[in-house]
């Protein structure tokens, strides 16, 4: 499939700009496709500046949460197989 942070000329992402249109359902599944909101378009703006509805912005902080919580879990991980392979 197409890469979910794809942005525009411009630097506006997929995200961003469903957001901001209003498809809750298209921004959505670019989230659970594992699109970013940390993707910043040309003028230093991310996903979540372009949030219009109320609803898009919760869909876009759990979003951010989720992706905080997988960074962390995949550290742990990667700090245990370091120890594995230490031995």
């Amino acid at each position: 499939g197409a890469d979910p942070n794809t942005s525009t000329s411009h630097g506006i992402s997929a995200l961003a700009l469903a957001s901001h249109r209003g498809h809750f359902a298209c921004a959505r599944h670019l989230c659970n496709a594992g699109a970013r909101n940390d993707v910043r378009d040309m003028r230093g703006q991310p996903a979540m500046h372009y949030a219009k509805s109320p609803a898009a912005m919760m869909l876009l902080r759990r979003n951010q949460k989720a992706a905080k919580e997988a960074a962390k879990e995949a550290a742990k991980a990667a700090k245990a197989a370091s120890r594995v392979w230490a031995k």
